[in-house]
Parts: C-alpha cells; sequence; structure tokens
C-alpha cells in the first residue's frame, strides 16, 4: 500500500474482496471503479470473470497510476465527476475507495468540479440530484464544506441502474460530520442501505478511519432494516437521527436515548430573548489581517466578562475564565456576563458525564482527534430538564463543594 498524492490511497485485496463478496458480483454484471488508481479493484474483479470482460470498467484522473495491461476498459478522465462515461454508465455495480480530500484543498489544487462550484455552474443544492447545502428542515446560514468523498457517493448513485449495487470504502466522518448531514439524510430517504461495516483497525498507514457502506439505488421498502456492525436498525432510525449515526455504533443508541429523555437542549442560551447575554462563537483567523469567520458575531464575543473555551481541533475538554483577549479560529468561545450561569453551564459542559456523550457521538475509531464545534455543541449536548435540578448544581457551585460532588450530581441527573 502506496500513497501517491493526497487523494489517493490504495486498498488491500482482503478488503477489496470482502466488498465484492457483499456487493454479490457476479461474471457478466457490468461494474466500475470510477476511482480505480492502480487498478487493485479491477485486479480483483478480472479474477472473478471468466468472458465479460467488456463489462469491467476503471476511471481515473492519473494516467501515472493506470494500468494500462488490465483485461479491462481503463480511461483516464480528467476528472471522474464531470465524465459522462461514468453519469450515463448505467452500471449493475460501482465500486471502491474514493478520494478524501478537504474542500478548501480541492479549490486549491483547481479540479474542474469545484471550478464548476466557484463559478456557480454546479451549485451544492444539486449535486447528482441530492442537496448538498442544507436538509428541508435545518436550512444553514453558511455554506457547507463537505469532502471530495462525499461527491463520490453521489456520483456513484448518479452512475448506476435503477435496483443496482454501490460499494465504497470511505471514512468513517460520513457517520458524524456536521457538514454531511445532507448527505445521510438523503441516503436514509431516498435510497436502501444495506450494510455499513465499521473497521477496528486501521486499514491505512495514514492513519484513515475507515468504514464500507453498500447501498442499493432504490427506495427503501417500510420497515427496511440496516445491519450496523451487528445489529439492525429500521433505515427510518437513520432517517430520524440523520444529524448523527455515531449512535449506532458500539450498541449506544438507548444511552444517548436515556440522556436525552432527561434532559434539553441549549436553546435557552440562544435563542432571541438571551442572544445577547450568551455569545457563542469562534476565534478569529491571525493573519495580515484579522478575519471574522463568516457568521459570527463579531468582536462582541470577546467583550463579556467570562467565558468558556474550547479547541475546536483537537479538544481536550472545556475551560472557563475571565478575560476579554482575542483569541485564534481553532478556539470557540461562549462568552457571557452572567457569572453563575456560565458557571453552571461550565460544569455541566465539563461533566464526565457530558465527555462520554461528547466521546460517543464524535469520537471515530482510529482517529486521534475530536472535532468539536459550536453547531455541534448546540445540536447534540444538553442540559437538565428540571429547574429544580439546576438550582441544586448552582447552589453546590456557590458552596464550593467538591468538583467530584458535583459532577456525581450531574451524571445522576442527565442519566
Amino acid at each position: 500500500m502506496k500513497k501517491i498524492n493526497k487523494t489517493q490511497v490504495f486498498t488491500d485485496n482482503k478488503t477489496i474482496n470482502l466488498m465484492l463478496d457483499e456487493v454479490d458480483y457476479k461474471d457478466g454484471l457490468k461494474i466500475a471503479d470510477i476511482s480505480c488508481g492502480d487498478g487493485a479493484f479491477i485486479k480483483e474483479i478480472i479474477k472473478r470473470t471468466k468472458t465479460n470482460f467488456d463489462k469491467i470498467y476503471g476511471f481515473d484522473i492519473d494516467d501515472k497510476v493506470l494500468n494500462k495491461k488490465l483485461n479491462a476498459n481503463i480511461y483516464k478522465t480528467k476528472d471522474s465527476l464531470t465524465d459522462n462515461k461514468i453519469i450515463n454508465g448505467k452500471f449493475d455495480i460501482i465500486i471502491g475507495n474514493p478520494p478524501y480530500l478537504g474542500y478548501n484543498e480541492c479549490h486549491k489544487q483547481k479540479f474542474p468540479f469545484f471550478k464548476k462550484i466557484k463559478s456557480k455552474e454546479i451549485r451544492l443544492n444539486n449535486i447528482f440530484g441530492i442537496n448538498f447545502h442544507s436538509t428541508p428542515l435545518n436550512p444553514k446560514k453558511y455554506s457547507p464544506k463537505p469532502n471530495l468523498f462525499s461527491f463520490f457517493i453521489a456520483l456513484g448513485l448518479k452512475a448506476l441502474k435503477d435496483k443496482g449495487i454501490l460499494a465504497l470504502l470511505i471514512p468513517k466522518t460520513l457517520l458524524n460530520s456536521t457538514d454531511l448531514d445532507t448527505l445521510r439524510y438523503y441516503l436514509a430517504k431516498e435510497v436502501s442501505i444495506l450494510k455499513i461495516i465499521t473497521f477496528k483497525q486501521e486499514i491505512f498507514k495514514e492513519k484513515t478511519s475507515s468504514m464500507v457502506i453498500v447501498i442499493k439505488k432504490e427506495k427503501p421498502e417500510n420497515n427496511h432494516k440496516v445491519l450496523i456492525e451487528d445489529c439492525l436498525y429500521d433505515q427510518e432510525m437513520l432517517l430520524n437521527e440523520h444529524e448523527n449515526w455515531n449512535i449506532f455504533l458500539n450498541n449506544n443508541y438507548e444511552i444517548i436515548k436515556k440522556y436525552r429523555n432527561k434532559t434539553k437542549d441549549l436553546s435557552e442560551y440562544y435563542t432571541h430573548k438571551t442572544t445577547q447575554e450568551f455569545l457563542f462563537d469562534k476565534g478569529m483567523v491571525f493573519g495580515k489581517n484579522i478575519i471574522i469567520p463568516q457568521g459570527s458575531q463579531g468582536l462582541k464575543v470577546f467583550e463579556k466578562k467570562y467565558r468558556i473555551i474550547w479547541r475546536y481541533m483537537n479538544y481536550d475538554g472545556f475551560y472557563f475564565e475571565q478575560s476579554n483577549e482575542v483569541i485564534g479560529s481553532n478556539y470557540c468561545i461562549i462568552s457571557s456576563d452572567n457569572y453563575d450561569e456560565l458557571l453552571y453551564l461550565f460544569h455541566v459542559l465539563n461533566s464526565s458525564l457530558t465527555n462520554k456523550i461528547i466521546d460517543v457521538l464524535f469520537k471515530i475509531e482510529g482517529e486521534k482527534d475530536i472535532l468539536l464545534g459550536i453547531k455541534a455543541i448546540k445540536k447534540h449536548i444538553r442540559v437538565p430538564l428540571l429547574l429544580n435540578d439546576k438550582q441544586t448544581i448552582i447552589k453546590m457551585i456557590k458552596n464550593n463543594e467538591k468538583k467530584e460532588e458535583i459532577d456525581k450530581l450531574i451524571s445522576n441527573i442527565l442519566l
């Protein structure tokens, strides 16, 4: 296994054959790898083929890794995402390991598809029929930045015949990335997800966490079930929980359900009535000029007397401080002049139970770091439901009771 460039990571034969077994590949089916790289998938497909080599297709943008000697239809393409041979292919099976690359980096490398996004010839609200911008009930006020691999899922579905099968090896970030809620929504609503296979160990030396998703291009039937690890879930549950599918791993769904039943969301801190008292924002981008993040509240967040801060990347807990010092963009901030209320919120956020919930929802096995943004906190982290419980916690804080005792009380209340 060798890394060629920032997008290409090649796949071992054991994983390839597992995926071919999952799609039930048989000689005579029209099959394609739409990012074939060194042809690893194509080689294994050929081993299973006796006569119908003309129904095997491979596409890639890099002719250095295209193996011309393979007995199959191998094509160099300027950009798989804009290639009509793929888009109109009507394949029985799409299989492969699509490239993983951040949205901004794709723009930097000036991929043709991303040039069209920049010029608005292609819009995020219609990528091969999928709205990557917003879900119907949650219109985003900012421009999301989906990873490149997610567009290959959309392309693969577009290129399939009706009832065709898609099997892709992709990062586990599909399960919980905030900017991929739209893709999870579409998959759960419009196609039949057959299986999600997660890998406990790292498949790649680059330490990319991986999973295989197997999808049938047809509307899910009532009570259609999805196999995730060793459990079956109604696909309707995946639709209802499209904001985060991590909860279906490691039998965590019951924990999250219990947590929700005894708590309420953080909306009391950011609704219209309290929006001036509690400010949620990111730090500044420092360079030649200070850049205020898109959709932010500007410098107002730094004018409040007290704040809770945490790292977006390399999250290692929440910190409470009295400061109006401007900090960098890797930090997220909740600020307020209301000392008691903010300190109460800090204790809830920094409790062992909240950190357990954060692990359940945002920790990806095989990934070193947790990415924890403001949107994730607002959507998924909760506070005690009952006012009496809140008042009890605040009283303990004011009485300077031991942190361990406060933490124990919060855990008992929340779960």
